[in-house]
């Protein structure tokens, strides 16, 4: 079987991946500028002092509150344009951070309440 991963970028001078106990990252330079993608603790007392200006939260139904959440939406107060971008796959938590984030994009998107600089994509597959 072979992989689709290009083990030639470990040694591209453009590209740094770093993949170890201590950090799993990705930067690339640009001739005016950088990127860097992180993946980040799920630890809350891990994720303060840090800033971002376009995260990826993945499997929210795991959050039993909104404490995640709001430290990852503080980390973006310094940008103008920022993205914060939730996914999950299931739920079970009928009172989580997931279940109740439903419920608030339900009555947006019902016009019950007014949603504030704030676009919902909500895609849902299979029986409720």
């Amino acid at each position: 079987m072979s992989s689709s991963f290009n083990y030639e970028r470990y040694n591209d001078p453009v590209i740094r991946i770093r993949d170890n106990n201590n950090e799993r990252s990705i930067t690339r330079k640009f001739s005016n500028g950088s990127m860097e993608v992180h993946a980040l603790a799920a630890k809350e007392d891990n994720l303060d002092s840090f800033n971002g200006n376009i995260l990826i939260l993945d499997e929210v139904h795991g959050f039993k509150n909104a404490k995640r959440y709001t430290l990852m939406k503080n980390a973006q107060k310094a940008f103008r344009n920022k993205l914060l971008m939730a996914i999950t796959t299931a739920g079970d938590l009928p009172n989580g951070f997931l279940a109740n984030r439903v419920k608030y994009c339900d009555k947006v998107l019902n016009g019950t309440i007014e949603g504030r600089w704030l676009f919902h994509l909500y895609l849902r597959c299979g029986h409720r």
